[in-house]
């Protein structure tokens, strides 16, 4: 780990790094790193675990070879200048956890394969340009415990599947073109903490079910074209410290109940 330096240049010294065959662990993040991620950085050590590279000035796109590290369960990329698609072959990274390419300028579709990374708990691909549709694959993602695809441009509605992840604690797709009504049952959403799917065009009702999490404290709905009265059920949502529902076409009276909300800020 040789990050949080003030090192600079370019990346040609990973190709040195192949001859490093016991290597797990390479931290080159939060320094001054210029140009493009090589494609040899595909001849790294298949026992490399975790490659983070965030908070430097990389360019370019994401080079297929990347797949070729099929030991890596943390790629950490954000914050960079990075472009392009995140490339088909990733689906080949099955040991991968996490997956963190936010605030780039990529864009492209999300690769249609993506479930088939079956060790996802956490995908942040927010602040780009990515486009398209959230595939229905990631209903497949039964340890998925975090996505953030917050801030993009992608469109249709959400798969219904994502909100059948009994795992999933965060969901953040705010500001995107999302249609469609939200899924009605949201039961199995057990450790739910943190909904924002704000600033799309979602219609239809608020869903009883959000009632029943618990655990909720962030919900935000707001920025969207949603209908009718705030839901009874809502009162069991004792530990939301923010809720959010402005700028919609919700009709009816304010709940009595929201008195008892005292952790809202």
């Amino acid at each position: 780990d040789i990050g949080s330096n003030l090192l600079t240049g370019t990346l040609d010294f990973l190709p040195a790094l192949s001859n490093c065959r016991e290597l797990q662990h390479l931290g080159i993040h939060t320094c001054f790193f210029t140009g493009s991620i090589p494609a040899s950085i595909g001849n790294l050590s298949r026992n490399l675990k975790q490659f983070g590279a965030h908070r430097n000035y990389l360019t370019g796109s994401l080079p297929t070879t990347i797949s070729n590290l099929s030991g890596l369960s943390l790629m950490k990329l954000s914050h960079n200048n990075l472009s392009g698609i995140i490339p088909e072959s990733i689906t080949l990274m099955e040991n991968l956890t996490v997956l963190d390419v936010v605030g780039n300028a990529m864009s492209g579709p999300i690769p249609t394969q993506i479930g088939t990374l079956a060790r996802l708990h956490q995908v942040f691909l927010e602040d780009s340009k990515f486009s398209g549709i959230i595939p229905n694959g990631v209903s497949n993602l039964s340890l998925l415990e975090q996505i953030s695809l917050s801030h993009n441009q992608l469109s249709s509605t959400i798969p219904e599947g994502l909100f059948n992840l009994s795992n999933l604690a965060l969901l953040s797709l705010s500001h995107n073109s999302f249609t469609g009504a939200l899924h009605s049952d949201l039961s199995p959403l057990g450790p739910m903490y943190y909904v924002d799917i704000s600033s799309n065009s979602l219609v239809g009702t608020l869903p009883n079910s959000f009632g029943n999490l618990g655990l909720l404290s962030y919900l935000d709905l707001s920025h969207n074209k949603l209908q009718g009265s705030i839901p009874e059920s809502y009162q069991k949502l004792m530990n939301l410290g923010l809720l959010d529902l402005s700028f919609n076409n919700l009709s009816g009276t304010i709940p009595k109940f929201l008195v008892n909300f005292t952790s809202l800020t």
